[in-house]
């Protein structure tokens, strides 16, 4: 029997037992394999032993990796306690660009592959592949950092990038069917999200307006997106860039391009970028797992809310509304979170929601599409036997 004692009351219990990080770990392989050794490496990162060697309870063991060719390999493992795998091994290649992704499943290469571009779906479902698509469970958005840009501390600066964004074209362009203009931080599939509260408009003469009124007609952002990725909720971001770039620019705001590979990127969004790309897929049904995950350390997010006179109160709504026990009382005050997020405060630009997919051969049988983009493989067979 497995007892469970918490501190407090919180929404994220027991549903954060679902995330992968809870899941079953063998506390020796841990120490011995020095787990929480993960350390920079210029721009990239190095693993500890762990890494290489880990131990887990699922139906398949680490066969190896190897460097040379970015492989990983894992093997049915015949002691599992349950169903066992249906598919004696499985090979995991990193493939950074999503061109050659599509070539070597094409060519017979790879079986499948995560993040087709969206216009690419209909060529691959009318060669005979199977483009999965997820329910979109993300939010997509640009953040803004007033770090190194005073300006950005203004809420008539940030309504007025807002404005500057024609987001209904960057939807119909960029992404896919099922995408659809954010009104706010969290999809409308999660308990907690506020219809009430209505999607900025496109208005570039209210944008330059509101730019004029706070002083900041020649506003210069130090805007980047990241090379050498894809992410559900961004499936192709040079292209993405690109839209929102011409916008700004189009109401008169400077744009310094900065572009830098992901790991990097992730880190110079909190200190050096004051505006950026990234977005959220949710773990679970929860309006903390998204908002929290953004504001909720007041000392340490990558909208830096420590700055803005908001920050501190947005921080503690956020912990009061996942103390509250009761579900009804607990929704009502995400609501009123999200309200004040998007129309009083707007710390950030969400974006978008994108229903992302995974697209295998017609050859692969048993896969099921997960909206939290966490499939199984355990159920997949395949007749080519690749």
């Amino acid at each position: 029997e497995l007892v469970f004692t918490i501190s407090r009351v919180t929404s994220k219990f027991p549903a954060i037992l679902s995330l992968t990080s809870f899941g079953m770990q063998s506390p020796t392989a841990l120490e011995e394999g020095d787990a929480n050794g993960i350390a920079r490496s210029g721009e990239a990162l190095s693993y500890p032993d762990n890494a290489n060697n880990p131990v887990g309870t699922g139906p398949y063991k680490f066969g190896g990796y190897d460097e040379a060719t970015r492989t990983a390999t894992l093997d049915r493992y015949a002691d599992y306690w349950g169903e066992a795998a249906k598919t004696e091994q499985i090979v995991i290649r990193a493939i950074p660009e999503e061109s050659t992704r599509r070539q070597e499943l094409q060519a017979g290469g790879i079986d499948g592959y995560d993040l087709p571009n969206p216009v690419d779906w209909k060529g691959l479902q009318d060669a005979g592949m199977q483009v999965e698509v997820r329910p979109p469970f993300n939010v997509f958005y640009m953040g803004l950092n007033p770090t190194n840009n005073e300006a950005l501390k203004d809420l008539r600066v940030r309504q007025a990038i807002y404005h500057a964004l024609n987001r209904d074209q960057l939807v119909q362009s960029q992404l896919p069917e099922g995408a659809s203009v954010a009104s706010q931080f969290v999809p409308d599939t999660v308990e907690g999200f506020n219809d009430a509260i209505e999607a900025y408009a496109y208005d570039p003469e209210k944008a330059k307006s509101l730019l004029a009124d706070a002083g900041h007609e020649d506003l210069t952002l130090v805007f980047a997106w990241p090379s050498e990725v894809t992410r559900p909720y961004m499936p192709d971001p040079s292209g993405m860039y690109d839209a929102m770039k011409a916008d700004l620019e189009a109401v008169g705001i400077t744009v310094e391009t900065v572009t830098d590979p992901w790991g990097s990127y992730l880190d110079k969004a909190y200190t050096e970028y004051d505006a950026y790309f990234l977005g959220w897929t949710g773990d679970f049904n929860s309006v903390d797992n998204f908002l929290a995950s953004f504001f909720g350390n007041l000392d340490n997010n990558r909208f830096a809310t420590n700055l803005q006179d908001f920050g501190q109160q947005l921080s503690d709504d956020l912990v009061a509304a996942d103390g509250i026990a009761d579900e009804a009382e607990r929704t009502e005050a995400y609501k009123e979170i999200n309200r004040k997020v998007m129309e009083e405060w707007l710390p950030g630009l969400p974006i978008s929601h994108s229903p992302p997919a995974i697209v295998v051969s017609g050859d692969v049988e048993g896969l099921i599409a997960s909206p939290l983009t966490a499939e199984r493989f355990d159920t997949v067979t395949v007749s080519g036997g690749n």
